[in-house]
């Protein structure tokens, strides 16, 4: 939601922003990031690989928040 009124009156030097009605808290937005084929991402014995390792410490999140997806090979995270 944006901000219904934003004024900033000008004086040399000074600078001043007033915002009214301001939401409380940002919106959350869920995105799934696609990572690396599934067959890349886990060994035989289904131990995660350095691919699947580097993707999770890209997107800073935990190995066992991976998932595969039913509609191909990859693997995701919910970002």
């Amino acid at each position: 939601m944006a901000a219904p009124f934003l004024s900033t009156p000008f004086q040399p030097y000074v600078y001043q922003i007033s915002v009214e009605s301001l939401c409380p808290k940002q919106a959350e937005n869920e995105l799934e990031v696609r990572g690396p084929p599934a067959l890349k991402a886990f060994d035989p014995k289904e131990n995660p690989t350095k691919a699947a390792e580097g993707f999770c410490r890209r997107y800073a999140v935990p190995l066992d928040s991976l998932f595969r997806k039913a509609d191909d090979e990859s693997i995701s995270i919910p970002a």
